[in-house]
């Protein structure tokens, strides 16, 4: 059995059918994806705790279910929230408390 199949759990001529005219059509259009955008993006990843990861996509599905006819996507929300933190910031409305943390490599 093909990886394929493996994989996808189908089989039958239909599938390959199906992939076979996919592949033709991109080939008709003649077009590529444009990714170039892409290049001159900024990327930032952040060691979030998994609780803050999970409120930011609940908020992206509260905000979709709200709005039926738009998909709000996970990285649109954060960087709203990275940018309404900042403009707080600035702003002197967010107070940061540092709290040090103490590191022994060995404890006593």
């Amino acid at each position: 059995m093909p990886k394929s199949e493996r994989r996808s759990g189908l089989a039958g001529e239909s599938v390959g059918r199906l992939v076979e005219d996919a592949q033709k059509k991109r080939e008709a259009t003649g077009r590529k994806r444009d990714r170039s955008w892409e290049l001159g993006r900024t990327k930032a990843t952040y060691d979030l705790p998994a609780e803050v990861i999970q409120r930011i996509k609940d908020i992206a599905q509260e905000l979709t279910a709200e709005h039926p006819n738009t998909k709000v996507r996970v990285s649109d929300v954060a960087r709203l929230l990275i940018q309404a933190g900042l403009e707080q910031y600035e702003a002197g409305e967010l107070e940061v408390r540092l709290h040090p943390k103490e590191f022994t490599l060995f404890p006593d």
